[in-house]
Parts: C-alpha cells; sequence; structure tokens
C-alpha cells in the first residue's frame, strides 16, 4: 500500500522486490500485479466508482463555470444473453470546452488542430484535445473529448 501511494506507477517488478526483502518471500508475478491493483483501488477508487462519479463532477463544471458546454453520452448495459440491464449504463463518450475558450475562439488563427492520446487502465478510451493558437502564437485549447477507441491491427481505428 505505501509503495503504490507514494508511486501509483509502482512496477510490480518492485513489489515482488519488496516482499522479498522484507518478508524473505517470492511473489508471483500475476500476486504481485493483484495485489498493486488492490492497493490502487483501496488508495485511488476503482473505475467504475470513478466513472459514476463524472455526472456530478460536469454538474458541478457547469455550475461554477457557467456557459461551458458539456455533452456526454452513456450505453445501456447488457447482459450475456445481449438484454438490457434495467437501471445499469456505462460511460461511452464525452465533450467539454470551457466558456473562456469559447469566447476567445474569433481571436484565434484559422488552424485548429487535433490531437489524441490513450488512456490507459481498464478502459481502452482516448482523449482528444482540440487547439488553436492566438495572435501571438500561444497555444490555447478550444475543447476536450473522450471517446471510446479502439486498436486496429493496422494502427488505430476509431
Amino acid at each position: 500500500m505505501k509503495l503504490v501511494e507514494a508511486n501509483p506507477r509502482v512496477p510490480v517488478s518492485s513489489i515482488q522486490a519488496t516482499v522479498a526483502q522484507q518478508f524473505e518471500y517470492q511473489v508471483q508475478y500475476k500476486k504481485g500485479w493483484r495485489a498493486r491493483d488492490r492497493a490502487l483501488r483501496s488508495v485511488y477508487g476503482d473505475y467504475d466508482k470513478s466513472y459514476n462519479e463524472l455526472p456530478a463532477l460536469l454538474m458541478a463544471i457547469t455550475h461554477f463555470i457557467p456557459g461551458t458546454i458539456v455533452r456526454y453520452e452513456t450505453k445501456d448495459a447488457l447482459n450475456r444473453e445481449g438484454q438490457v440491464m434495467q437501471g445499469y449504463q456505462f460511460f461511452h463518450r464525452l465533450f467539454w470546452a470551457f466558456k473562456p475558450c469559447i469566447e476567445g475562439f474569433p481571436f484565434f488563427k484559422r488552424m485548429i488542430q487535433v490531437d489524441g492520446t490513450w488512456l490507459y487502465g481498464r478502459y481502452s478510451h482516448i482523449l482528444l484535445v482540440a487547439v488553436a493558437q492566438d495572435g501571438e502564437g500561444n497555444v490555447i485549447p478550444i475543447a476536450f473529448a473522450i471517446v471510446e477507441g479502439r486498436r486496429g491491427l493496422l494502427g488505430i481505428s476509431f
């Protein structure tokens, strides 16, 4: 637990070495990985609970930064037979743009760049950021999105 609190990206090999040093016991990689996963969930909460708190966070953002645009979608959860599970949904995608970025848009250069990065963890989503430049060459974020992504055999496919 202390290793994960100090460094959430602690390698499993470090956990194995620490256990071997303190307890003179060799931990299998799989057990070390599970221990790190449990410690991460204990310290930071699990993925599902974090996603379930997302609507409240988005509501707070729009309340405290009026004029901010937020749109998100969920999907119905399906059971193993493919039937909709009533009362259960999961995160699908999210878009947001802060009011100051929206108001500054008319003053930006007429070129927008979009870049993305994979979010690591249990889910394979992609964080997209649209940016532009102002008249002095400063890079300004315009909008953000989190979309579902899959790694294709021939590169990235959306």
